[in-house]
């Protein structure tokens, strides 16, 4: 008699090509979901210090940890990281942050200046240490509450794409795997974030407040457009919609009171985004994305977006299916 193998079978592995194309087929039966918890992400980064590039660095320090924890087959879950006060890091390289972030070597290290000063570093002689305590504002259980319904969202997209040979899974099973295997799932979601932020940036010439507002004023279209409807749709579809529907836009106040960035600042971003011609003003005063004359090259930074999540998706789903 054969002995059943502790050893997962790879044919239960998920396979990217399939999984990536079903969910651009139906983009839409998870966009709201998609855009809203990358949206959400954005404007956590600033509330976390005022500062979304600052907090970046931050994430690219710990980042070298858990790379780390990955190569030494150390793991930690959601609770010992809760209990854990600081973290010993590595000697920082700012050359290496500077370039994993594309930004100014000089800007880095004034950044990494302030996160000292505000505590979130300490120096003990050779010792560095990220004290996780002076991290404020920034609601992790709430990220990984909002990344488990969006998970849920494209498990439910698979199931109907009749690919999956696997058991039912419950929203309540995606979050505790995300928390069992926190250390590993996390290193894998920065090795989605940080390159998905810096892409972004760059398009908005390594702005990140530009890139934040816009990216307000486009969640608040889509929303919108989005809000009711129960019709799927493929991404190609979805953004010939986003571009023939009209709504109702948004104005600087909300901008301001959503993305945590002081008004004054809003205006002046405002003013950039009209001269870039990436939105417009109604008569009411209320703004508007325009995607008409950046449509090829927004698309392909979505598109890669999608497929570098899709990745990081695989990795979750496979964690809870091989195991």
């Amino acid at each position: 008699m054969n002995k059943k193998s502790d050893i997962p079978s790879l044919n239960q592995a998920l396979n990217h090509k399939i999984f990536h194309n079903s969910i651009t087929k139906n983009y839409s039966e998870f966009s709201k979901v998609y855009i809203t918890f990358l949206s959400d992400w954005l404007t956590s980064t600033v509330k976390a210090f005022n500062d979304s590039d600052k907090f970046h660095v931050m994430l690219c320090i710990f980042k070298r940890n858990l790379n780390f924890y990955n190569d030494n087959l150390i793991k930690f879950n959601y609770e010992t990281f809760n209990k854990t006060n600081q973290f010993d890091i590595q000697k920082i390289n700012i050359v290496e942050i500077a370039k994993t972030l594309n930004l100014p070597k000089e800007t880095t290290r004034r950044k990494l200046l302030e996160l000292q000063n505000i505590g979130v570093i300490k120096r003990y002689k050779k010792n560095i240490i990220i004290d996780k305590n002076s991290i404020k504002l920034f609601n992790i259980d709430n990220i990984i509450e909002r990344l488990g319904d969006l998970l849920f969202k494209i498990y439910n997209v698979c199931l109907k794409e009749n690919f999956l040979d696997v058991k039912i899974l419950s929203k309540k099973e995606i979050i505790i795997t995300l928390k069992d295997n926190f250390s590993f799932l996390l290193l894998h979601y920065f090795e989605f974030i940080i390159p998905w932020i810096v892409r972004w940036r760059r398009f908005f010439n390594n702005d990140t407040e530009l890139f934040i507002i816009w990216a307000i004023i486009f969640l608040n279209k889509t929303v919108k457009i989005t809000k009711g409807k129960e019709t799927r749709t493929d991404i190609i579809k979805w953004r010939a919609e986003i571009d023939a529907t009209n709504t109702v836009g948004i104005n600087t106040m909300s901008l301001s009171e959503i993305s945590g960035i002081p008004r004054p600042t809003v205006s002046r971003k405002i003013k950039k985004l009209l001269a870039k011609k990436l939105i417009i003003i109604d008569e009411y005063k209320l703004i508007h994305p325009l995607n008409i004359y950046y449509k090829k090259e927004l698309e392909n930074i979505q598109s890669i977006s999608l497929d570098s999540f899709s990745k990081f998706s695989i990795m979750v789903f496979n964690r809870i299916f091989l195991n």
